[in-house]
């Protein structure tokens, strides 16, 4: 998995962040994907590190942290299971961070996950699947 190296990528974190304490999340999820490409720990650390990042952080961080999710995927492929538990979480907040990703999805789960969202109980979520479903299947129309 491509990275721009641990340091670069600190201190682009902590940029978009006024302090260290901001930015606390973010450089811990930063650290862990070094931590887990360099085999100082295994993906199932890793993935409470995401998941939090992912449910707990900011917009930045919740932004980059399913980024990373999706970079993953390649080498460790369970990152599957942690999209679909992520689309049922039982806060609509992490569920609408989900959406925002549909259109990135790996075709192998894409159409369940949006399947998924666009069964949501909120109205937000839905929607936010929907709109980016059809940014996704019909570029072309948002140029």
């Amino acid at each position: 998995m491509f990275t721009f190296g641990r340091e670069h990528e600190l201190k682009c974190a902590r940029a978009a962040f006024k302090s260290d304490k901001e930015a606390e999340l973010m450089l811990l999820v930063v650290n862990t994907i070094h931590d887990l490409l360099e085999k100082k720990i295994n993906y199932t650390e890793a993935q409470e590190v995401l998941f939090r990042g992912f449910t707990e952080g900011n917009r930045a961080t919740w932004d980059k942290t399913g980024s990373w999710i999706l970079k993953m995927r390649k080498d460790y492929p369970e990152t599957e299971h942690l999209w679909k538990e992520l689309a049922i979480n039982s806060k609509a907040e992490v569920r609408f961070r989900v959406a925002c990703f549909v259109g990135d999805f790996p075709s192998e789960y894409q159409n369940e996950l949006y399947e998924i969202l666009t069964a949501d109980k909120s109205k937000k979520v839905k929607r936010q699947a929907d709109d980016k479903w059809d940014y996704f299947k019909n570029p072309d129309q948002y140029t």
